[in-house]
């Protein structure tokens, strides 16, 4: 039988489908498939805030644009904000005043980031860069 007329037999057809299945079904049944959903990832639980009892503390302002990004320090005592007007601003969150703005970016900042260290910043624009930012300690 030439290779052509054996392709286009339906029997030959039909047997070589079921081989396939039969192929499946064993490299199926060998993978080691999960039952059942994998069990959720453990949640450390943290005290409850009730924010529907929230107060406004202060307002910050000091850009001359929309705000688009805000990133609080893990310390929790500094934060940075990311402006239409090209700019980044670091406030101290215990005197909420203004720190300091960086001005290093030629469009709009899209996001700010402050690493874990406290010491780093990232941002990013509509100038096409990400920058980094290093602080030095005062100490």
């Amino acid at each position: 039988m030439s290779q052509n007329h054996r392709n286009s037999n339906p029997i030959y057809l039909l047997g070589a489908i079921a081989g396939i299945i039969s192929a499946t079904a064993t490299v199926l049944t060998s993978c080691q498939i999960p039952s059942r959903f994998p069990t959720p990832p453990i949640v450390i639980s943290a005290p409850r805030v009730d924010w529907k009892k929230a107060t406004l503390v202060t307002t910050l302002t000091g850009h001359s644009s929309g705000v688009r990004s805000v990133a609080i320090g893990p310390d929790g005592k500094t934060l940075a904000s990311s402006s239409h007007d090209d700019t980044i601003k670091i406030w101290s969150l215990e005197t909420f005043t203004e720190i300091a703005t960086l001005t290093e970016h030629s469009s709009n900042v899209l996001s700010v980031a402050i690493g874990p260290d406290g010491k780093t910043l990232v941002s990013g624009s509509l100038d096409r860069t990400i920058k980094i930012w290093r602080t030095i300690s005062s100490n």
